[in-house]
């Protein structure tokens, strides 16, 4: 399972390093085919580990 979320991970840096601007969530989802709440999950933890929040 862990392998899959790291692939996704990855999936989805390259995605958004190979449009300067940027990607919606949901089109970057559909490329990928990933669920939007898959994509949001990775944002977010990207989001609280670069802010240095701890739980």
């Amino acid at each position: 399972m862990a392998g899959n979320q790291i692939e996704r991970v990855f999936s989805v840096l390259e995605s958004l390093a190979s449009d300067p601007r940027g990607l919606p969530m949901q089109v970057l989802a559909e490329q990928l085919e990933i669920p939007k709440s898959a994509m949001f999950e990775h944002i977010f933890l990207f989001t609280v580990q670069e802010t240095g929040i701890k739980f």
